[in-house]
């Protein structure tokens, strides 16, 4: 090889146009209830378990939603929220 080199020219990559904020109350779960707020319209969730395996699907709408999680074990879960192109996920403990 000549032993030359060059720079390529730097490209910002902007993966999602749109990314909002989520906020899960009470945290940790006492009531089997959990408030959902957005700054963003949402439109799913997904409660998985630790090892990955689906719990619960949710059907939500707009910014404010509260989620029964009646019936589900104690524990922590990752909660994964859908809204436009965004995946926003949390960590949501049940108790």
């Amino acid at each position: 090889k000549d032993g030359t080199f060059s720079y390529s020219n730097i490209r910002k990559i902007n993966f999602s146009s749109f990314v909002f904020d989520v906020m899960l109350y009470p945290n940790p779960v006492l009531n089997a209830r959990v408030t959902l707020v957005s700054s963003g319209n949402i439109n799913s969730a997904i409660l998985f378990d630790a090892a990955g395996k689906t719990i619960r699907t949710f059907v939500l709408q707009g910014t404010n939603n509260v989620l029964d999680v009646s019936g589900i074990a104690k524990g922590v879960y990752q909660l994964k929220v859908f809204g436009g192109n965004t995946i926003h996920n949390s960590k949501l403990v049940i108790q």
